[in-house]
Formats: structure tokens, C-alpha cells, sequence
């Protein structure tokens, strides 16, 4: 059960201990529409699935790929075009993409940029072939590249920590930290030589000091676990999420079951009300890259009705943190 635990948590789901669902910030309104929805996306853990094909089996594989999500996407921007879409890391490891990390285009890359991704947190896995290698794949990517507690020894960040996305008059603060687990999955190589990997809950502090008053929404964008990775501290998102309350949830990624593939919306609603903007998120949550008539999700919800599964639900209990689906759907 554990395997399918992880399995159903290891992309793009929400980490409900994140969040603050009857949080609103209030602000002096611009001249605007009196309603404005944006709808973030978000993506982890795709590992090397550019199309639906696992090329070690040379057969087809449609648990999850780019092309699949383009087409789901597509459809969402259409119905909003103030959409964010974000990937929490994991890219370009697995199925046989990384031959071409050194190569002049990368293909997950390439298929990014296509989809317009506006943030790419780099994963454990991006981290597997060397600084230089990593560089030469990260300049390729159009939108912007986060990685907030992986220093030079000089002291220079080696990706930026945040960046602000601004659709429809508000202003998203998207944060980006990587597993410092990374330091002992890496130990045995050279790959992290000339960087030093910093605990992720003061870096998220840090940034979360520098965006004050600059954002209307913080987020993160997290490759870690919802809870502390072999006990130790400050590797899992529950531990930002307590140190960090001014985020008001955090896109996380962690799981190493290759092809799980999901991806969700948060939905936040701009009303104007007697002169002042309300911004607040709003529980109607979409999951597109998930099948709920497949043996994995009727598994879990079998396993929840017998008791042998326990989620964390959001704040009003409507929804679990297995790619945003609603306890009541699970429950049937």
C-alpha cells in the first residue's frame, strides 16, 4: 500500500498542510474586470515521457506524457487564458532522455517551452549528471528556472528562489526549492562540486521576505515530500508549511514510481468589492491527468472505505491531496 501511496502523491498534487483556504488578501483595486479566475497547473516527476512510449519496452505507455497533458491543457487555457503552468521537477531523467542532455536540444525541454511553462523547479534527478550538464539544459528553458536553496560556494544562489507571474491584475509568487536530500543521493559523485545545498525552510523565508508586498499569492513549488524523508528534518513540505504560514499552498513532487504523471488547478477568484480587491482561493479544483475509471484509483478508493488509506483533506474536507480529488468521489 505504501508503493500505491506514493505512487498517487508523486506529481503535482496538493500538500494540504499548506494550505489556508479561508486566507484573503485584501488591497486597493485596480481598474479592472470585477472578476477574474486564474487557474494554476502544475506538473512533476514526468521522467523523460516526452510522448506516450517507454522506449526501454519499445511499446506504448499511456499512463502519462507531455503530449497527453498538451492536449488537457490546451482545453483549460482555452476556457481561461489566465493560466499558469509550472513543473515541480524531473524532467530530463528516465526513458532514455537524458542521451540527449548534452545534446544542443533537449526534448523535454523543447516540449516545454512548447506548452509554455512558465516555471520549472529542478527535481533530484536534474542534479544527476553535473553542474555543467544541468546549465547547459536549464539556459534551453524559456520560462524561469528555480532552485532556491542550491548555492555556489561563492555564495551566489545557483538558480533564482522565486519569480513573480502576473495574469489578469494579480500577482503570483511562485517559490522554487529542491529535496536537500540531493546532498546524500549525490555523495558518491562529483555533481554537486562547487555548490552547497541549504535547508529549504529559511530559504523559503528569505524569499517569502523579499517578495513582501509584491505579490497578491505566494506558492510553492516544492520537489520534496509531504512529510520528512528518513526523519530528517526540513525535507518535507509540512515543515515549510509550519515555518512558512504566508504561503498559501505549495505544488509538491516526490515519488520515484517513473510515469506518474498528474496535474491540478487552484482556482483564484478577483472580486472587487466597494473599492477593495479580495483575492481567495476557491476549492473547485480540476484534475485532467487522471483517470478515475483505472485500477489505481479504484484501488485507493477501496483502501479508503476499508481504512487501510489515510489522506489529509483540505481545510473544508471536500477535497484529498491524491491530485485534488474529492473525498466524495473517492467514497463512492
Amino acid at each position: 500500500m505504501q508503493n500505491l501511496w506514493q505512487k498517487m502523491l508523486a506529481a503535482g498534487c496538493l500538500a494540504a498542510a499548506a494550505c489556508s483556504f479561508d486566507a484573503a488578501l485584501v488591497m486597493a483595486a485596480p481598474a479592472a474586470n470585477d472578476h477574474v479566475t486564474v487557474t494554476i497547473l502544475g506538473t512533476s516527476d514526468v521522467h523523460g515521457r516526452f510522448v506516450p512510449w517507454d522506449y526501454a519496452t519499445d511499446t506504448e505507455d499511456r499512463s502519462g506524457s507531455l503530449a497527453q497533458l498538451s492536449t488537457a491543457i490546451r482545453a483549460i487555457r482555452a476556457e481561461n487564458p489566465h493560466t499558469i503552468l509550472v513543473d515541480a521537477g524531473d524532467a530530463i531523467q528516465d526513458n532514455s532522455v537524458e542521451q540527449f542532455n548534452t545534446s544542443p536540444q533537449q526534448p523535454m525541454v523543447v516540449a516545454m517551452n512548447q506548452m509554455g511553462y512558465d516555471v520549472w523547479t529542478m527535481g533530484n534527478h536534474e542534479f544527476n549528471f553535473g553542474l555543467d550538464v544541468l546549465q547547459h539544459v536549464v539556459k534551453q528553458f524559456k520560462g524561469h528556472a528555480l532552485c532556491g536553496n542550491v548555492y555556489w560556494d561563492n555564495g551566489r544562489r545557483f538558480l533564482p528562489a522565486y519569480t513573480i507571474v502576473r495574469t489578469g491584475g494579480i500577482r503570483i509568487g511562485l517559490i522554487g526549492m529542491d529535496t536537500p536530500m540531493i546532498q546524500e543521493f549525490e555523495k558518491d559523485s562529483d555533481h554537486l562540486k562547487g555548490v552547497q545545498v541549504k535547508d529549504p525552510v529559511p530559504e523559503t523565508q528569505k524569499a517569502i521576505a523579499a517578495l513582501a508586498g509584491k505579490t497578491d499569492a505566494l506558492i510553492g513549488i516544492m520537489h520534496m515530500g509531504v512529510d520528512n524523508e528518513n526523519d530528517h528534518p526540513d525535507t518535507g513540505v509540512t515543515d515549510i508549511a509550519k515555518a512558512c504560514p504566508q504561503l498559501w499552498t505549495s505544488l509538491k513532487a516526490y515519488g520515484e514510481d517513473a510515469g506518474t504523471i498528474r496535474n491540478m488547478s487552484i482556482r483564484y477568484i478577483r472580486e472587487v468589492k466597494k473599492g477593495q480587491l479580495d483575492i481567495k482561493p476557491v476549492n473547485d479544483w480540476q484534475t485532467t491527468g487522471y483517470d478515475r475509471t483505472s485500477a489505481p484509483y479504484k484501488a485507493a478508493a477501496q483502501a479508503l472505505k476499508a481504512g487501510q488509506l489515510h489522506l489529509h483533506n483540505s481545510t473544508d474536507g471536500k477535497y484529498t491531496n491524491i491530485a485534488s480529488i474529492t473525498t466524495a468521489e473517492l467514497k463512492k
